[in-house]
């Protein structure tokens, strides 16, 4: 490791890494399904979140605690740019992605557009029961397919699981 470590030093780029986007809030307030939520943004080069984040969903801090397990060096490995859970204030139950900049061509369609890429996802419920092991048995016929490249790396993400 500490070969390696050498090689980088040696023949690494000598430009500082650019500063970590952070979660940014921005005032504003919002009942998502029933729960009251803060606004918060996150903002990097080509890619920005928004995050409703519930500080007092039922067992949010629980919920949270399973999220931030997850470690940092996992997401910046796949290159997701993602923020770290251990950021977040409360539990994020509504998420929306903008990947790519206005007047970019949408890389995951064969045909061209104006605009970026956006995903939302909301929570709608949870539930901390244990999941079955039949649940994950990979049915009979099943083919692997290859997700589309959304945020436009060419590097895989890690072959092993995010926790030791």
């Amino acid at each position: 490791m500490k070969a390696v470590t050498d090689m980088l030093n040696k023949f690494g780029s000598k430009k500082a890494a650019p500063e970590k986007p952070r979660l940014t809030r921005t005032g504003e307030k919002e009942t998502v399904n029933g729960y009251e939520t803060e606004q918060y943004t996150y903002d990097a080069a080509d890619f920005k979140a928004i995050y409703w984040i519930a500080p007092n969903y039922p067992n949010g801090a629980a919920i949270l605690a399973q999220l931030q397990s997850i470690k940092s060096e996992f997401w910046d490995a796949a290159n997701t740019r993602m923020p770290d859970f251990r950021d977040f204030p409360g539990l994020p139950i509504r998420t929306r992605m903008i990947i790519g900049k206005e007047g970019q061509a949408d890389k995951s369609s064969s045909s061209s557009s104006d605009h970026a890429t956006e995903i939302t996802s909301t929570i709608t419920s949870v539930s901390q029961e244990p999941i079955s092991d039949s649940e994950f048995i990979v049915p009979n016929g099943f083919k692997e397919t290859k997700l589309p490249d959304i945020f436009n790396k060419r590097s895989a993400a890690p072959s092993g699981s995010p926790n030791p």
